[in-house]
């Protein structure tokens, strides 16, 4: 039995179209995109904070933590890259230094 894979944007977008109106797949497919851009907001929130990290503070490597960046459909896509890095430059300086501070204490 092949491992499933996590589905492209493509194929939801098939998904949609091949079931047209059907409520129950239109909720499930909007909860997918929901949970999607939780995900993408919440990697570039920790890229930011991870910039402000001192450099002698040494955060141990997490292999579940490196597996699940590395295959999340949300995080490597390049759609995903560009809302991380849109949402990063956007912070102001008086949040990232709020941030900052808090990581530190």
């Amino acid at each position: 039995m092949p491992t499933r894979q996590p589905l492209t944007e493509q194929e939801l977008l098939q998904i949609r179209t091949q079931w047209g109106s059907d409520r129950v797949v239109n909720t499930l497919l909007w909860e997918i995109a929901r949970l999607r851009g939780a995900v993408r907001t919440l990697y570039a929130r920790v890229l930011t904070v991870e910039g402000y990290i001192p450099q002698e503070v040494i955060v141990p490597d997490d292999d579940e933590v490196e597996r699940l960046v590395e295959h999340e459909p949300a995080i490597n896509d390049e759609i995903a890259r560009k809302h991380a890095k849109t949402k990063r430059d956007a912070m102001n300086a008086r949040e990232l230094k709020r941030v900052a501070r808090q990581t530190r204490n």
